[in-house]
């Protein structure tokens, strides 16, 4: 139950536009043809490269602290 709520509290804090297009992709993935998946996670990176919370990801790792991510 520990590593549970741990696992949850970590996802909790994460960026949420990038977790939602994750669990899409998985589950669209499913249904296509592994070339198609692919074409498909191309978009949905482009996506979320223009995000404030991939702006965030990248400036924290450059100072080499937590992110702290919006939503946005």
């Amino acid at each position: 139950m520990a590593r549970s709520l741990e696992l949850a509290s970590r996802l909790a804090k994460g960026a949420t536009q990038s977790l939602a297009l994750i669990k899409y992709l998985v589950h669209k993935s499913l249904s296509m043809e592994f070339e198609e998946a692919l074409d498909l996670a191309h978009v949905a990176q482009e996506q979320v490269r223009k995000t404030e919370d991939h702006k965030e990801a990248v400036q924290a790792f450059l100072e080499k602290r937590p992110s702290v991510f919006t939503g946005k």
